[in-house]
């Protein structure tokens, strides 16, 4: 059995936050937004030409997500989040069935995946959540203005548990417009 989950990481100075959506929950929340042609084929429409705004919001909270942070002065949820992506990993559930989570994001390969990797590196050698989250922070500008080669690097070779989907190799940005 394969998970889907997709993913997104924020960073503020003072903030780091990781959010995870059940993608076949979220499947079956919208599996209404689409088109049936004359043959009853299924097309898949953008969700405001089917819902309102506020419709859209309701719908989200129904769907499969989990959402970790921690800041400067709160780090409650740090064991969780380390916790959350090391369950990630493959295995054999109590039922003799094969488990393995695809995580999937927009620009994960270029941003994402290199900053959880980042988390997952420093979260362990940091005395605090302000300095792991400062870490984390000028992690994220290197990474932005690609100036850190070696720090990318060594993100990019960090042995992952879970396998990563590069969406915007799939879906270019350019024509993103037009799905």
């Amino acid at each position: 059995m394969i998970l889907s989950k997709a993913y997104d990481v924020e960073i503020l100075p003072n903030f780091f936050s990781i959010t995870i959506v059940d993608v076949n929950d979220y499947l079956k929340v919208f599996s209404d937004s689409c088109e049936i042609n004359k043959k009853g084929k299924k097309s898949p429409i953008p969700l405001v030409q089917k819902y309102s705004v506020a419709e859209i919001k309701n719908k989200l909270h129904e769907v499969k997500k989990v959402s970790f942070y921690i800041t400067d002065t709160d780090d409650s949820q740090l064991f969780k989040m380390i916790a959350c992506l090391n369950n990630m990993n493959s295995h054999v559930n109590e039922q003799g069935i094969a488990i393995r989570t695809d995580m999937f994001g927009y620009n994960s390969m270029n941003y994402d995946k290199l900053m959880v990797a980042a988390f997952l590196m420093y979260a362990t050698n940091t005395n605090t959540t302000k300095d792991l989250i400062t870490k984390l922070y000028d992690t994220s500008k290197k990474i932005i203005d690609l100036q850190d080669t070696k720090l990318i690097i060594q993100c990019k070779m960090y042995q992952f548990i879970f396998y990563s989907v590069y969406i915007i190799k799939i879906y270019p940005k350019e024509y993103i417009g037009y799905i």
